[in-house]
């Protein structure tokens, strides 16, 4: 067998029915199933027992919470990936085999999202994968916007885990499902953590799910719900980000925190949200703070003027061996380099070179897709929790690419400009930061279509900058304040995909922030 299918349940026997009949009618056919029952009182395990004998049943002696249950049944299981599946869906006859061919495109693929619909509304998305905000909010994507959005596959931050395929071999190198978390987040945790250890998380438009929603917890806002997730996101957040990522996110953080807190006494749940967030704040020196070494955050001060060794394309991806000298120092595997500007994770190390892993969507969006053997590229290793910043917050995320339009000596200095889109000069700024193939340099001078930089003597020489020429083009990284205000001012109306057109209206708005004293 190749596929798990592990169904959590918690007195969901009414749900159980729909969702099994849905798996027998799968055109992928290498798969089992296994049912976590956590200790249920309506019935459920009698109901498997007599009705479905031939699924594998595992009963829990109480109700230890999501986390705990989907952990017996990933350590239960012996196939190469399983799926967790909520009990209240069904999903389209090609689904496991969708999530199949989307997990099997790279090994750097830890877990594959589903393009969850609302049972009930039909021609609406109910998630599209989930995203974390540097507000620290977690949002399901595309939620409440017609079916016809979100049909290609892309990156995301993490995988809903309500209908999700994972890599199994992965939980053992970056832990399970944290089981502190009861439930809610717990998803979003697990995602966070197999990026820091450089792995990727991705959205399968074709793989369909109809979700009830709510189906254990009977409502979307609960007390439970709300003071549970409130303390987890505590939890989230010390865990994962190291402390110097910490500090520079704690106003952004504080934000967030405070509008939710808004929201929730607007909607009658203010008083639960704040015993959820004192909780996680009392307890959270009691979570383990997660191993950065393989993060990606970086400075945009080179380290090093590597060389291109060899390129090896796949249909899909890419193997890229790099010449290197000083960033082998003390690499591990899975640790993070930045090439070009790109965060990549080292995959095998050699006396003298190491590899990494590129996917399709990276090769696609920044130039590393034009490298070639003996290419000079600029290297970086991720910064320590410990060590000197020199540069700017780099997160080794590109966001686009550039062209330079012309180079200028002047005395001792040269003028680059670079010509790049609307939507990436938009956060650029005269002074700002910018980092250009990995460098982080100040803005001389921006227009409506180019920016400008001064590369110093010692720049020039330490990276890759002044072996460029006109034509060529470079990977940009904006300064991510910008972003993150500008997400923060237009909340109340935050656009749909750019393809889309379409406009997304939250519940919270300028209106709401200056009633409540915001």
């Amino acid at each position: 067998m190749k596929v798990t299918i592990i169904i959590p349940n918690y007195n969901g026997k009414h749900f159980m029915e729909p969702c099994l009949k849905s798996l027998a009618e799968q055109t992928y056919k290498d798969f089992k199933i296994l049912v976590v029952d956590n200790a249920s009182s309506d019935g459920s395990v009698e109901y498997m027992q007599n009705n479905y004998p031939e699924i594998e049943l595992i009963s829990l002696s109480e109700n230890y919470g999501f986390s705990k249950a989907v952990n017996v049944g990933i350590k239960h299981s012996d196939t190469p990936y399983v799926i967790l599946l909520n009990n209240d869906t069904t999903v389209d006859s090609h689904y496991i085999e969708a999530m199949v061919k989307a997990i099997e495109k790279s090994p750097k693929i830890f877990s594959v999202s589903s393009k969850m619909i609302q049972m009930y509304h039909p021609d609406l998305i109910d998630s599209a994968g989930d995203l974390y905000t540097l507000l620290g909010w977690g949002v399901c994507r595309g939620s409440g916007r017609p079916i016809n959005n979100y049909t290609k596959s892309d990156e995301i931050f993490t995988a809903c885990a309500g209908a999700a395929i994972y890599r199994r071999c992965i939980f053992e190198k970056i832990g399970y499902f944290d089981e502190n978390h009861f439930a809610y987040l717990e998803d979003i945790d697990i995602g966070y953590r197999a990026r820091i250890y450089g792995y990727y998380n991705t959205y399968c438009p074709h793989a369909l799910v109809y979700h009830v929603g709510s189906g254990t917890s009977g409502s979307k806002y609960n007390a439970f719900k709300v003071k549970l997730s409130a303390r987890n996101n505590i939890y989230l957040v010390y865990k994962n980000m190291p402390y110097i990522q910490l500090a520079f996110n704690f106003l952004p953080l504080a934000i967030g925190f405070f509008v939710k807190y808004l929201f929730f006494i607007k909607i009658g749940w203010g008083k639960e949200y704040k015993e959820g967030l004192l909780e996680g704040f009392h307890n959270m020196k009691e979570q383990k703070k997660i191993n950065r070494k393989a993060g990606c955050m970086f400075t945009g001060i080179i380290g090093e003027v590597g060389e291109i060794q060899s390129i090896k394309k796949g249909a899909n991806s890419a193997v890229i061996t790099i010449k290197a000298n000083t960033v082998l120092g003390d690499l591990h595997l899975g640790d993070s380099v930045a090439l070009n500007g790109v965060c990549l994770t080292a995959t095998s190390i050699g006396k003298n070179n190491y590899s990494v892993d590129v996917m399709h969507e990276t090769l696609r969006r920044t130039n590393l897709g034009e490298l070639k053997s003996g290419s000079k590229v600029n290297l970086e290793r991720a910064m320590a929790a410990n060590g000197r910043f020199g540069g700017h917050i780099v997160a080794g995320h590109v966001d686009g690419t550039g062209t330079i339009s012309s180079m200028k000596k002047d005395d001792n200095a040269v003028w680059i400009t670079i010509d790049t889109s609307a939507a990436i000069l938009k956060y650029i700024i005269s002074k700002g930061s910018i980092t250009i193939d990995g460098v982080s340099l100040t803005v001389a001078k921006v227009d409506n279509k180019s920016f400008a930089v001064s590369v110093i003597p010692h720049t020039g020489q330490n990276t890759t900058l002044l072996d460029k020429k006109p034509g060529d083009t470079v990977n940009l990284e904006n300064d991510m304040v910008g972003k993150y205000v500008e997400k923060l001012l237009q909340y109340g109306s935050i656009p749909a995909e750019e393809e889309e057109g379409t406009t997304e209206k939250t519940g919270i708005t300028m209106d709401f922030l200056i009633q409540n004293g915001f």
